[in-house]
């Protein structure tokens, strides 16, 4: 269908050319500040299917604008790190963009448009092993003006940020300027070491609790629409202390619920409300619980563990969040008893 009207409005001429811009990034434009690196970023490959292409923004009804690179993307990114950052000569690394996009995000039952990005990092010569960084980000697009300038500063800042994190991993591995990182000879030994949490602010998402109407704390915003709102995080840290040809990693996977930013309307609120938090709470202590489960039986090797387990915790909560906008659209947010009871 989308084929055929693009050909039909297209055969109609300029009298509907309004329906449909284009803007163009160029990040030659981005002013930022300069930062060193101890590494050098050699090369950079867009692996993306539409390289050029960025997204499509939908700026009012039946009015659309397409975001697209100036130049190509890969030589353009690689020319911005250049720009804004000093490098080093420690190590080569290779920059892989994986995903950078504009899609719609359903939001607390409004369509967000949304730019996501991700990337992955090398070491130079290990393209095809795995990678030592992986980096992932999205940021909400809210207002349509000024949106060439706003866009070229959203992926510069993603690119940005990328690089620094990447940074702040690569000064902790000091085997990764080793010509064989994974050598056999280093012992990797590991703990999982769950932070269950007890009263105060926080309810550990076990699985086991069941949410009371004195856990919703924070206010309500008057002009709310929704019953209730439910605060959970799933993150992790990582500990590492390397002793010679010993490497002892201590994990630690955190799954909570945060009472002072989860608000309800309680007697006021249209729907059965608690029993649909209920719920969310159950399927983010379910994945949590999976986390934990995967970190414990996964062997971790000695120059990638920290991008290993990044990656552990990236297919985890795309695994969440998929799920749990499936359940939000079948349950209609809750108010469909008959697929909230199947849900449960």
């Amino acid at each position: 269908m989308q084929k055929i009207l693009f050909i039909f409005l297209a055969l109609l001429g300029s009298s509907f050319c309004h329906a449909q811009s284009n803007i163009k990034i160029d990040l030659a434009d981005w002013e930022g500040k300069n930062n060193s690196l101890p590494f050098g970023i050699s090369s950079v490959t867009d692996t993306r299917p539409l390289p050029e292409r960025i997204g499509l923004l939908e700026i009012k009804k039946n009015k659309n604008t397409t975001i697209n690179f100036a130049s190509n993307s890969a030589q353009m990114i690689q020319s911005f790190i250049n720009k804004n950052f000093t490098q080093g000569e420690e190590m080569p690394v290779h920059m892989e963009i994986v995903s950078m996009e504009i899609e719609n995000k359903k939001i607390r039952k409004k369509e967000v448009a949304t730019f996501i990005f991700a990337c992955s990092f090398y070491k130079v010569g290990n393209e095809n092993g795995e990678p030592l960084y992986k980096f992932n980000a999205r940021n909400s697009i809210p207002n349509r003006k000024g949106l060439q300038s706003a866009m070229t500063n959203y992926v510069g800042r993603a690119i940005v940020t990328a690089v620094l994190n990447f940074k702040k991993s690569y000064n902790k591995h000091p085997e990764w300027l080793k010509e064989n990182m994974a050598s056999p000879d280093v012992n990797v030994k590991k703990k999982i070491l769950s932070n269950n949490f007890v009263g105060g602010d926080t309810i550990s998402l076990d699985g086991k609790y069941n949410l009371q109407l004195a856990d919703f704390t924070a206010s309500v915003a008057q002009d709310e629409e929704e019953d209730a709102f439910s605060a959970m995080v799933i993150t992790y840290n990582l500990e590492a202390s390397d002793e010679g040809k010993n490497i002892s990693l201590s994990i630690y996977p955190k799954a909570f619920f945060l009472r002072s930013q989860s608000w309800s309307k309680g007697s006021e609120a249209k729907s059965t409300w608690l029993e649909h938090q209920q719920l969310l709470f159950d399927l983010a202590s379910h994945h949590a619980i999976l986390f934990k489960k995967k970190l414990e039986k996964f062997d971790f090797s000695a120059g990638f563990y920290r991008a290993e387990v990044n990656k552990i915790y990236n297919e985890m909560t795309e695994a969440y969040f998929n799920e749990m906008d499936a359940l939000q659209g079948e349950t209609q947010f809750g108010t469909n008893p008959e697929k909230e009871m199947a849900w449960r």
